[in-house]
């Protein structure tokens, strides 16, 4: 079935127009149907008066892992945005650590406390709100440390969307069906080195959300239809070369998208290639589009511990003409080797090779 869904991807991927969007760019519309496919196919050849005494089989959703450098988090909200839009639940986390995000759904799990809350924000910069209403702040001095630590990130927790995580009522937050999308992760605990400032301060500190408890995560999994993973870390880098414990690939992933940005184009591999000392370049030599298609390419790069698992090369930031070119030659180069993806901008594809 992978197979022929493959060779049906490469017939239509030259005619997805830009407008198609993110997810017919890089055939994630395909990995979907495709999986749900195999399961009802699989579902199918059960024998009837048999699977009547199993015990049902569990919601298993499709799982995608970013990885590299460049974008990884933008593109991981275009993807759950567009999901959403086709009436799927998404869940959007990480394996390592991701900002606190500036707008939308976010549950966020206070691991000093073992419990979870349901903040929403709809405008960067907005103190997150609840459709129930605000609740009144806790007194600083109450010792309620992590409480205090999300206020102090800019956020109001929403009255009757917080509680024990074995007593959260998910259902409240997450529908039972239709497009809904929403970040979860763990606070990072304790407070970064010079995380400080006002509570009521105008500009919230930047706060990271961490893994979550694989109990956790696996109950989250179960209320949705697709989760998308941020699986490596880049510092802001457009390139990345992994670490030994790199990328943090869960064994439930089904796909790898390899991200690399063009910003790095023509620039020093020392200024844009994250952990560059443990590559074979050197400081002052210059990106090229050879040097991106290697680290797309390469079971040490951008592949590492990809192995039978579907995998498409995303380049970012290809905002201009000269980037474009270089996108193009790239694609070549990765499509020689069996290689597919696209190139995008803003979030929006420009090429598909």
């Amino acid at each position: 079935m992978r197979r022929k869904w493959r060779r049906k991807w490469r017939r239509r991927s030259a005619a997805v127009k830009k407008e198609s969007g993110v997810l017919a760019a890089l055939g994630l519309e395909e990995w979907l149907e495709t999986d749900t496919l195999e399961r009802e196919n699989e579902d199918a050849g059960d024998d009837s008066r048999l699977s009547s005494l199993r015990p049902p089989r569990p919601h298993s959703p499709f799982v995608i892992a970013l990885v590299g450098g460049g974008g990884k988090t933008t593109l991981m909200n275009t993807i759950g945005r567009e999901l959403a839009e086709t009436d799927r639940r998404v869940l959007l986390t990480t394996s390592t650590h991701i900002a606190l995000p500036e707008t939308g759904n976010v549950l966020i799990l206070d691991p000093e406390r073992n419990r979870l809350e349901y903040l929403r924000r709809e405008e960067p910069g907005e103190r997150f709100f609840g459709g129930g209403g605000l609740e009144q702040a806790p007194a600083l001095g109450d010792g309620n440390s992590s409480r205090r630590d999300l206020l102090a990130a800019g956020c109001t927790v929403p009255a009757g969307i917080s509680g024990p995580v074995d007593d959260f009522p998910f259902l409240n937050v997450i529908p039972a069906s239709g497009g809904f999308v929403f970040t979860a992760g763990a606070l990072e605990t304790p407070l970064p080195a010079g995380d400080k400032g006002d509570v009521l301060g105008s500009v919230p500190p930047q706060r990271k959300l961490t893994a979550l408890p694989e109990p956790l995560y696996s109950r989250l999994k179960s209320l949705v239809d697709v989760a998308v993973v941020e699986a490596d870390g880049a510092k802001r880098h457009p390139l990345k070369v992994p670490a030994a414990h790199e990328p943090v690939i869960w064994p439930d992933v089904s796909a790898v998208l390899g991200v690399a940005g063009l910003s790095a184009l023509g620039r020093p591999v020392g200024e844009t290639l994250f952990r560059r000392e443990l590559s074979a370049w050197d400081g002052d030599q210059i990106v090229t589009a050879e040097l991106i298609a290697e680290l797309l390419s390469s079971p040490q790069g951008a592949r590492k511990q990809v192995r039978s698992l579907e995998y498409r090369a995303v380049l970012n930031q290809c905002d201009t003409e000269e980037q474009l070119q270089a996108a193009k030659e790239i694609g070549a180069m990765l499509q020689s080797q069996g290689i597919h993806g696209a190139a995008l901008s803003w979030g929006q594809p420009r090429w598909i090779f």
